[in-house]
């Protein structure tokens, strides 16, 4: 038989170890239990016969310290009143301690979603029996039952790890063919790792969520790194270099700050172009490849044209690019389901509007925007005559205090005796928005 690649064993789960063995009739031409016997090959390496995986699994726990407190039968009614007592002798025949089976979790097929909830009820029942600061480490032998219910018991496993139940452990599965002298028993529990990749690419697509994409992807760029450095060669810094880029735009998304997750995005992404990250990320399988790009198509658009490498942000030039950044910017808080901060950054993109017509040198100096303010405020001193109010200037004031009602009530946190309707808040914005980035193609408006 060939040699089974080991896989890696991770000892840093805590709190109390739980063992879930699914179990069905089997064939009684194959002894009590109803399996062939067999040698388990484990992921590292150990053997051990049994004729049951469940307690392959079980000896295999014990070995690597990982000792179940309790280990659970899921199985009909009809399964455990034939199997119980055959499953103690067996275990004791194993020299493991036939006093841990608990009372097993009786189950039916899976076949509706009403079922699978009748199937959590007890194992959460369970589950919480144990739970402590830590929370239980749930094992699950998948190889003994209809396929359905293995199925079911591993999403089951990755919902308790969800919802901070339980972390789920060991998902085993022996590879028995017949004839063969020794199984392969495999731990699955990689594949709830898609069900992060899967939540960390939604994340990313509706609430822009950058950090946790780039996470994962970290972990196959310094693989393939290494690979590459391996061999001799010098790796390519482009899908670095976006990650690293990734992790910074997260929390300057958050924040609410357009201006610094443009400059240091920029700053970071330096030189790479699509074509040289494309070129760079064959190293990493096809879909992370397209993840990347994916990711780089975000991200640049966010960037301003140029970026100073000192004092970047006060060297930000304002102009209708600038702008056109910014709007890009208040769309994706919409499309993130942040309308409150998109409302806050376009009051202050508004008074750029203006800036970029009166002021555009000195458009980040504090007194120049407080000016600002006052012409939008249509506000001046008794001693100052009025200036010029072109249409263009109207049209941008009107637009203001549109913002100015929408975004105080927000600002003050709703401290007000009328009370603050966030219903239709999104939709708001998202047409106050649409007014500037007409304004964007209005003459100067002055």
């Amino acid at each position: 038989m060939e040699t089974m690649p080991r896989q890696a064993i991770n000892l840093g789960e805590r709190g109390p170890h739980l063992l879930l063995v699914n179990l069905e009739l089997g064939q009684d031409k194959r002894g009590p239990l109803g399996y062939a016997e067999t040698t388990y090959l484990m992921p590292d390496g150990s053997r051990y016969p049994t004729s049951l995986a469940g307690f392959a699994l079980w000896k295999w726990l014990d070995a690597t310290g990982r000792s179940p407190v309790a280990v659970v039968f899921a199985c009909t009614e009809s399964a455990w009143n034939q199997k119980q007592e055959a499953l103690r002798k067996h275990a004791a025949e194993l020299g493991l301690e036939p006093s841990k089976i608990s009372p097993p979790v009786i189950l039916g097929l899976p076949q509706t979603l009403e079922d699978v909830w009748a199937m959590i009820e007890p194992m959460e029942s369970r589950l919480r029996a144990y739970h402590d600061a830590a929370g239980p480490v749930l094992h699950l032998d998948l190889t003994h039952a209809f396929r359905a219910i293995p199925l079911a018991h591993l999403l089951i496993a990755l919902y308790f790890q969800e919802r901070g139940l339980a972390t789920v452990g060991v998902c085993g599965y022996g590879v028995f063919q017949e004839g063969q002298t020794e199984t392969p028993y495999i731990d699955l529990s990689h594949l709830l790792h898609l069900a992060r990749w899967a939540q960390a690419v939604r994340s990313f697509r509706e609430r822009f969520d950058t950090t946790g994409l780039a996470g994962l992807l970290e972990q196959y760029e310094r693989e393939a790194r290494h690979a590459v450095v391996q061999s001799g060669m010098v790796p390519p810094p482009e899908v670095r270099r976006l990650i690293s880029a990734a992790r910074l735009a997260g929390p300057y998304f958050a924040a609410g700050l357009p201006l610094e997750l443009g400059v240091h995005v920029g700053q970071t992404l330096g030189h790479t172009t699509r074509e040289s990250l494309e070129k760079a990320a064959t190293k990493l399988v096809t879909a992370q490849q397209s993840l990347v790009l994916e990711l780089f198509d975000a991200l640049h658009p966010l960037t301003p044209g140029q970026v100073a490498k000192k004092s970047a942000k006060a060297s930000l030039v304002l102009d209708k690019q600038e702008l056109a950044r910014q709007v890009r910017l208040l769309k994706l808080w919409l499309q993130a389901g942040l309308p409150e901060r998109a409302l806050l950054v376009l009051r202050e993109v508004v008074i750029n509007r203006l800036l970029l017509a009166a002021n555009p040198e000195s458009w980040l100096e504090h007194g120049i925007r407080e000016q600002a303010e006052t012409v939008l405020n249509d506000v001046f001193r008794p001693e100052e005559p009025p200036l010029p109010s072109s249409p263009e200037l109207k049209v941008l004031r009107s637009l203001w205090r549109e913002i100015t009602n929408r975004r105080n009530p927000l600002a003050h946190a709703g401290m007000c005796k009328s009370e603050v309707d966030v219903g239709q808040l999104s939709e708001a914005v998202e047409e106050l928005v649409e007014k500037l980035e007409a304004l964007l193609e209005l003459d100067e408006p002055y």
